[in-house]
């Protein structure tokens, strides 16, 4: 418990919401995500500071520190609305984070690299859709943006957990869970072209969210599929893990004997016990099919 290292990154606000560690030739890397507030943030380095640029309300951050609690870099994105990370994963190469970006004035970008004035518009998106969710991929290396994906409708849908595929296989996935409201629409565009394959998700509650599950393929990045869990009541994916048996994915279920169903599967339909419940269900990694669920009251 003898405290090793404690580092700070100087800004109006900054929230760190999730940290991976990876251990690389016997030296240890940390990798955080969050949001800042403000017209920028620093990030101390060794022999460098790492300036990001706020260009809205909230900015996404990821960063990657040594073993020594030094940055080796830092990026940020956004708009001039709110935009957010909330998880990350790691692959060999990448750095994947998930969160959200609002798309209302079409301007939503993520820096190449950081102290880099250019702007790259990856992140445009219908100007009326507002908050979309996003999946965007960094080099674990240097930091540079590597692409994104988004997927999302008219409504509110945030992305909460991101995890890879465990082993090294031809067909290995990153997913994606968190929660939509309407219709949400996955495989969208492509890097700018139609997508291959498409799915629209549609909540059960019309107003109210639903939980959702989807796979991109690593290699290329492609869209392979998504499903839904959820009730008339609020209901939110808020972490998931990968082996080789499945997926398991946790969350919250809101209404008290709401019927929740899963990807419109009537056969299977579990009762929530109270007003505020957890679940947890397991999905195989090939198609997503949700084999089993188990919800119990929230307290």
């Amino acid at each position: 418990g003898k405290l090793v290292w404690a580092r700070a990154a100087v800004a109006t606000v900054l929230y760190m919401n999730d940290v991976a560690v990876e251990t690389v030739d016997g030296k240890d890397f940390v990798y955080v995500c969050g949001f800042l507030l403000g017209e920028e943030a620093l990030f101390y380095g060794q022999f460098s500071t790492f300036k990001l640029k706020g260009k809205g309300f909230t900015d996404l951050f990821v960063a990657k520190y040594d073993g020594e609690g030094w940055v080796k870099w830092a990026r940020s994105g956004g708009g001039s609305k709110d935009d957010q990370a909330f998880s990350l994963a790691l692959d060999d190469h990448v750095v994947y984070i998930t969160g959200f970006f609002n798309g209302l004035n079409n301007d939503a970008y993520i820096a190449r690299r950081e102290n880099d004035a250019t702007e790259f518009q990856a992140l445009t998106e219908d100007p009326d859709n507002g908050v979309d969710i996003l999946l965007a991929m960094f080099s674990k290396y240097d930091g540079e943006f590597l692409g994104a994906r988004v997927a999302g409708g008219y409504g509110d849908d945030f992305g909460y957990g991101v995890t890879v595929d465990c082993c090294d296989k031809p067909n290995k996935k990153v997913y994606v869970t968190g929660s939509f409201v309407g219709t949400a629409t996955f495989g969208k565009e492509e890097h700018g072209e139609s997508a291959a394959r498409a799915e629209t998700l549609v909540s059960e509650g019309n107003s109210q969210e639903d939980i959702f599950v989807a796979a991109w393929m690593v290699k290329g990045g492609a869209f392979r599929w998504a499903v839904r869990a959820g009730g008339s009541e609020y209901d939110k994916g808020n972490s998931i893990a990968v082996s080789k048996q499945g997926l398991v994915v946790a969350g919250y279920i809101g209404g008290k004997d709401d019927n929740v169903n899963f990807n419109y599967e009537k056969d299977l339909v579990i009762t929530s016990y109270a007003t505020k419940n957890y679940i947890v269900m397991k999905l195989d990694c090939w198609n997503g099919e949700i084999g089993r669920a188990s919800c119990r009251e929230r307290v």
